[in-house]
């Protein structure tokens, strides 16, 4: 009958369960006496503290840099290839990357540093070589009235976002200079009424408005991220050059990058 069907069902059922759970504490039994931690072990174990002790500081990297105006860097990778032997000049180099107009080289030490910015072969051939210089950081700051000044606009970020800075007003319109105004063009009903501001800052004014990820701005609450420009060719695709300086390319797609 049914019943006796159920019945036995559920008594197999129980079979099942009561030779799994035999199993498991025969496993955890073997995990105990091989020393080996069984999962319910390692979760109440107690973490280590972290002492906070830092670790060694790393030295500085040694940069130089070749750039040639009007050139794209695969030509000068090449042509400095060309000019240069690193075992002549005792230069040790640990990586070389291409930028915009040249490449970056990381050495392993100053030896050769100095004979290559004065290689008078590189100086012919239009290169120019020297030590990189630090760059302030960029910010961007979105959706500010258009008609705003950029003396209003420096006047209200300090006024109502640096309370706790410790940052002076004299030193704060120095330290922060509006450098480009990108229009609202997304086709929103504010597209033309706002501007987007590329802010060059010193390193503690960029770092207290990122943290407060947004800064009041008369009767607006304006987004501030870090604003990064990288060089694009529209022409072949790549980066670290624009369309201008690519006049021997042919045309690519910008979807598959092919010639078509």
């Amino acid at each position: 009958t049914r019943v006796e069907e159920r019945g036995a069902l559920v008594e197999i059922v129980r079979s099942t369960v009561r030779e799994e759970m035999q199993k498991g504490k025969s496993m955890e039994e073997g995990y105990k006496k091989s020393g080996s931690l069984s999962y319910a072990d390692a979760v109440g174990k107690k973490v280590p503290k972290i002492s906070g002790v830092r670790g060694p500081v790393q030295p500085a990297p040694k940069l130089i840099v070749v750039r040639q105006d009007n050139k794209e860097s695969e030509e000068v990778k090449k042509k400095l290839k060309e000019l240069v032997k690193p075992s002549e000049i005792g230069l040790k180099v640990k990586r070389l990357n291409k930028i915009r107009n040249g490449v970056i080289i990381e050495t392993e030490s100053e030896e050769g540093i100095d004979k290559l910015m004065a290689n008078e072969a590189l100086q012919k051939a239009g290169m120019k070589v020297g030590k990189p210089t630090r760059r302030k950081p960029v910010i961007m700051v979105y959706d500010v009235k258009a008609e705003l000044k950029d003396e209003d606009i420096r006047n209200e970020v300090f006024s109502r976002n640096l309370h706790g800075s410790e940052i002076i007003e004299e030193e704060f319109n120095n330290e922060f200079q509006v450098r480009h105004r990108y229009k609202d063009v997304s086709g929103s009903r504010h597209a033309g009424k706002r501007s987007h501001l590329v802010v060059e800052c010193s390193v503690r004014v960029r770092n207290w408005l990122r943290r407060k990820e947004r800064i009041f701005i008369e009767w607006e609450s304006c987004r501030v991220k870090d604003f990064v420009d990288i060089a694009r060719c529209y022409k072949c695709q790549r980066y670290g050059h624009v369309a201008k300086f690519r006049n021997n390319a042919k045309p690519s797609c910008l979807f598959c990058g092919d010639d078509h």
